[in-house]
């Protein structure tokens, strides 16, 4: 009984709401202290060049990198802990004005906060009154306006006041039409109507080197080359040259201005922000009325964050929009495009069965719970009227007309599942009653019974023809009419989706691509391509060429001459395809469980484009399930819900800039300044560098690639944003990072030379003296005729001599495993050689190379330590524990000598 109650307590509220939604319009992910944030009171957002984003707070300033907060209070430099604006200037610097009216920067170089040097002269100035705006020019003077006063008060690099500000504002109450002066400064402004007692007298001052606008329009005033924005206690004036139009704040009016349009309109509530962003658009932030937007024509375009106090709008480098509040924090959209159409007592409940447009661009979409819903082109939902009897009944009394006026089809028992399709050729509704036992068709209702629909003959999906509605499903497809009749082909397969052809029918089912022809025959297409083997879901095309959705091969493009696949790799979020809708002849929309595709066709089927659309971007969910055109927008169903947004959301955009930087290089586990790797010691090998990329919307599918030039020739692929390399030879490198989104390829990077020193035993000058010092011991034996004739004694003279002056430890880098391996040369044993490869052993254990056994003992850099004792073996002179005419024993292990080597290592072993 609970249920049913419920059931009619929802269909009441919904009937009486149906002008209403009952679901945020974006969808808003909230930072607030939990995630990082020093607190909740926020005031403004700036983004440095290094892509961070800056928050102002009253607990000092915060930075956001996509993956955490870093937050700075007055043990970092900060005068004051509440900051209420920072500013971002043209040399990348950023200022931020505090509470007690003193100043500080810092550079996104080394971001080391610095106090501004004349704080205490401003703080004697200003007396109290508030900086609402900053600008620092090319000699580093700097202009400073304040919220109460007129004009700029301008310091010197030498904090010499070369002007202050008028703390007396004069008002002019007549109404005067002219708002700029010759030369482009706001000098007064009234409105018409009710708004007439608006008006504002500037002494305006020309910044020299002002270029472009700080990125935040809540100023005093500042004149660029296109714009001008003056701002007075709660009046506000933005005035953009190019076509004279200006914006007017005032208490709870907003006024517009330009040459061929005016309007003025009351505000619901006080604002505390307002500005303008994507270049047609003015957002007006209020204490407790959230945030509203509105054309240029002063149309209200959304309005949400109801009893926010939302005081800052930002939009960053990925076109995310930063909403900053006080008391909520900091609010984030990732496309305010992707607008969301949920209706929460459905869409948290029930899954999406069907969704069709009609020509009037109103959408139906039917749930599985059997309720039908109608959505307006402008969202607003109704639900589809409720009728207990059955469909045959109920249109024995006559009344489909009368549903048919108002507009409303369908609900007619919950205890089965409804499919609906609409023609909007045929301009009719078709609605079946899960099991085929009843058809309704406009005004007709048209009871097959079991009789054609036998009981596994059961229905999944509707699918729309010229003159005609296609039924597909369980071992069979159908088809019906405008008129009624119907025909259905049973088959031994269960039917995903099919296409009429010119003899018949392309049928997808999970076994491959089947043709039924007219003369009911049906045959595998396995012969002609094996693609036609994969689980086909969905079929589209044109009559030119067909495509085929398909799970595990992509989408298979084929017409009489060609069959080929297109995958991720050309630019198909997955393999794994489901539904595929037709926008016109040449592009058709993917959908799968990683989000939406699109493909354009030019110029033939060589010739395309894929673009993309998923959560990253702002939909609700990547599992996409339905989606349909209407006009120059796209409806998409996901299990969390619907989305709507413009098609123009899918067009080719340029790559988005990345921001990717090496933020730390640790060499020792020390940190090492970049100025500092040209000469590192041979001891000094151990790297590790730390990187990032910014992407807000897109950091999760952040993908990095690094390697250093002249050691490696090959790429390693990591999520992490670490590089380790515990032990580097000597040589001079490249460290080279490069980062992907997952949309646009690797492409943008980051890099740095470092060069490590050889030990000085390896140096040229100690190569020099030591052949020097060896010819010249040579020479003196021979002199004194002290062992002449016996040169392997030499040679073991000369190994003990060197292995005294050379007593520290010997290294080789070896690369085992796809790993580069330091190896002590005293520690090794033997080397054996295998094929291609060689086996070293040491006291270690085992590594095995692939070297040649007479290459690798040159690389030694103790050669003479060792001696090759057989074609396949090389040992260590000081490892050997036993020997014989024929044999040496090394850790254990018999290794023979060759007759070749007998007596040079006979003559060599005391």
């Amino acid at each position: 009984m609970m249920k049913y109650l419920h059931r009619l307590l929802l269909f009441l509220v919904t009937c009486f709401c149906a002008y209403t939604l009952n679901a945020q319009k974006y969808d808003i992910e909230n930072f607030s202290i939990e995630e990082g944030l020093p607190s909740l009171q926020v005031y403004n957002t700036v983004q440095d060049n290094n892509g961070y984003l800056w928050f102002s707070t009253d607990r000092g300033i915060s930075r956001y990198d996509g993956y955490e907060f870093k937050n700075y209070d007055i043990n970092d430099g900060l005068p004051n802990i509440v900051v209420l604006r920072l500013y971002k200037q043209a040399n990348n610097e950023i200022w931020g004005a505090t509470n007690s009216g003193e100043l500080f920067y810092f550079s996104s170089d080394d971001y080391k906060i610095k106090k501004y040097k004349y704080n205490s002269t401003l703080k004697e100035l200003i007396d109290g009154t508030g900086i609402n705006s900053l600008y620092i020019d090319e000699n580093r003077s700097i202009y400073l306006g304040f919220r109460f006063g007129s004009g700029f008060m301008r310091i010197d690099s030498n904090g010499v006041v070369l002007s202050t500000l008028k703390k007396k504002i004069e008002t002019n109450l007549e109404n005067k039409k002219k708002v700029l002066d010759d030369n482009g400064y706001v000098v007064n402004a009234s409105s018409k109507a009710q708004l007439n007692s608006l008006s504002f007298t500037f002494n305006t001052y020309d910044i020299e080197g002002a270029k472009e606008l700080l990125p935040n329009f809540d100023l005093r005033i500042y004149k660029s080359q296109t714009s001008i924005l003056i701002r007075y206690n709660n009046k506000y004036v933005i005035s953009e040259r190019k076509d004279e139009r200006t914006l007017f704040v005032e208490d709870y009016y907003i006024g517009y201005q330009s040459i061929d349009t005016n309007w003025f309109k009351k505000l619901k509530h006080a604002p505390i922000g307002i500005g303008t962003f994507e270049n047609d658009k003015i957002w007006v932030g209020a204490i407790r009325g959230g945030i509203e937007v509105y054309s240029y024509k002063g149309e209200l375009i959304s309005s949400f964050l109801p009893n926010k106090a939302v005081s800052d709008l930002f939009m960053d480098h990925n076109d995310g929009v930063w909403i900053a509040t006080l008391g909520s924090g900091v609010f984030y959209i990732k496309n305010t495009d992707v607008v969301n159409r949920k209706v929460s007592a459905y869409d948290n409940t029930y899954k999406v069965r069907d969704m069709f447009s009609t020509e009037k661009d109103e959408v139906y979409i039917s749930y599985y719970s059997a309720e039908v819903l109608k959505f307006s082109k402008e969202g607003i939902f109704t639900i589809m009227p409720k009728v207990e009897s059955s469909l045959y009944n109920y249109a024995k009394k006559k009344d489909i007309n009368s549903l048919r006026k108002n507009g409303g089809y369908i609900k007619y028992d919950v205890s089965v599942q409804n499919i609906i399709g609409y023609n909007k050729n045929i301009k009719e509704l078709l609605l079946l009653k899960n099991r085929g036992l009843s058809i309704f068709l406009g005004e007709k209702n048209i009871n097959h019974g079991r009789g054609v629909f036998k009981q596994y003959n059961t229905v999944d999906r509707v699918l729309v023809n010229d003159e005609d509605y296609v039924l597909v499903g369980n071992y069979g497809f159908g088809t019906i009419n405008k008129e009624g009749d119907y025909h259905w082909n049973s088959l031994s397969k269960h039917v995903n989706s099919v296409k009429r052809f010119d003899n018949g029918w392309y049928v997808a089912t999970n076994d491959g691509l089947y043709f039924y022809a007219h003369d009911e025959t049906f045959e595998p297409m396995i012969d002609k391509d094996s693609l036609f083997q994969s689980s086909i879901k969905d079929i589209s095309g044109n009559n030119d060429y067909t495509l085929l959705t398909t799970l595990g091969e992509g989408l298979v493009v084929f017409n009489n001459d060609t069959v080929f696949q297109l995958t991720q790799d050309q630019g198909f979020y997955n393999n794994n395809l489901e539904r595929i809708s037709k926008q016109d002849d040449s592009t058709y929309l993917v959908s799968s469980n990683y989000g939406l595709n699109r493909i354009q066709f030019s110029g033939g089927l060589g010739s395309y484009l894929i673009t993309g659309i998923n959560k990253t971007d702002g939909l609700l969910s990547n599992s996409i399930e339905n989606t349909v055109i209407v006009g120059d927008s796209i409806w998409v169903t996901t299990d969390k819900g619907i989305n709507v947004f413009p098609s123009s959301i899918l067009d080719e955009k340029p790559v988005a800039r990345l921001y990717l930087r090496i933020k730390d290089i640790g060499v020792n586990n020390t940190s090492v300044s970049q100025d500092n790797l040209n000469k590192l010691s041979y001891t000094d090998n151990s790297l590790k560098v730390e990187f990032g990329a910014v992407s807000f919307n897109r950091n999760e599918e952040l993908e990095y690639r690094y390697r250093i030039e002249g050691l490696e020739s090959q790429w390693n692929y990591t999520s992490s944003r670490v590089a380790n390399y515990p032990s580097l030879p000597p040589g001079g490198y490249t460290f080279v990072v490069e980062a992907n989104d997952g949309r646009s390829g690797f492409g943008e990077g980051a890099s740095f030379e470092f060069t490590i020193l050889p030990p000085y035993y390896a140096t040229w000058w100690f190569k020099a003296i030591l052949v020097f010092t060896i010819s010249t011991l040579v020479y003196l034996f021979f002199r004194v005729r002290i062992l002449t004739y016996n040169q392997d004694i030499i040679r073991e003279l000369l190994r003990h001599f060197l292995k005294w002056i050379r007593r520290n430890q010997k290294y080789i880098i070896i690369k085992s495993q796809g790993k580069n391996i330091k190896l002590i040369t005293s520690d090794i044993y033997y080397i054996k050689s295998s094929g291609n490869y060689i086996e070293v052993y040491t006291a270690g254990g085992m590594h095995l190379v692939r070297a040649k056994i007479g290459e690798f003992i040159e690389e030694l850099p103790d050669q003479i330590e060792f001696l090759r004792v057989h074609r396949s073996y090389i040992v260590r002179l000081d490892k050997v524990e036993q020997h014989d005419s024929n044999t040496i024993v090394v850790k254990g292990e018999e290794i023979p000598i060759g007759s070749r080597y007998k007596a040079t290592y006979l003559k060599s072993v005391f």
